[in-house]
């Protein structure tokens, strides 16, 4: 819930008051949402965050590109979904700051994009 060193969330101050508020479903949305998009437009205070802004916005571009491909009938891509979605939800919970959350999202793009770039092999015939 927080980096050594002082990094402390605001999750953190909220859970020493009450123990029972990490599984909510508001905070489970609230923590995909941080790991998904963070950092927000409002929490840009350098280059650094600027680049990771404008990271999100071409994943959200190649997200709304090739997702209208998806072959939801395959078996992979539900294995992806599954993986992708797992590994959101565990990952949303180690949030600490925005640095934190730059580098457990590269945990989840190899994933995303096999989900949004993997299209099933073209079967060939053969003629005789």
């Amino acid at each position: 819930m927080g980096a050594s060193g002082g990094s402390a969330t605001k999750l953190t101050e909220e859970l020493n008051e009450n123990q029972d508020i990490i599984f909510t479903p508001r905070q489970i949305a609230i923590n995909v949402g941080m790991i998904l998009f963070a950092p927000m437009p409002w929490q840009i205070h350098g280059f650094a965050d600027g680049l990771a802004f404008f990271s999100n916005i071409l994943l959200l571009f190649l997200a709304i590109r090739f997702g209208k491909k998806i072959d939801f009938t395959s078996v992979f891509q539900k294995y992806l979904i599954v993986i992708c979605s797992l590994l959101i939800i565990l990952l949303s919970y180690m949030t600490g700051n925005v640095g934190l959350i730059l580098r457990q999202k590269t945990i989840i793009l190899p994933f995303l994009f096999l989900f949004l770039f993997h299209r099933p092999p073209l079967l060939k015939t053969k003629t005789l």
